[in-house]
């Protein structure tokens, strides 16, 4: 089954950016994904993980669920 994005949600309430992804790709949750070695050799380094990492590191939360039989990512802002 293609990936494809069925909905981008983006919420702001007092000062919290609330930016919802929805999907019907393959059940995967980024939250739980192994970090990445950024202290490998990057020919070394294994493909993925990098991106999940970025974002967990900039966000102030970031939720997985399964819903509908789709994958719905949270990721919050504090903007204050």
């Amino acid at each position: 089954m293609k990936k494809i994005i069925k909905n981008v949600d983006l919420r702001l309430d007092n000062g919290i950016a609330r930016l919802t992804f929805t999907d019907n790709g393959v059940l995967f949750n980024p939250t739980t994904a192994k970090e990445p070695d950024t202290d490998a050799d990057i020919n070394e380094r294994s493909v993925g993980g990098v991106g999940i990492m970025i974002v967990k590191n900039i966000s102030d939360g970031i939720f997985y669920r399964v819903k509908d039989r789709n994958n719905q990512l949270t990721v919050l802002k504090d903007l204050k």
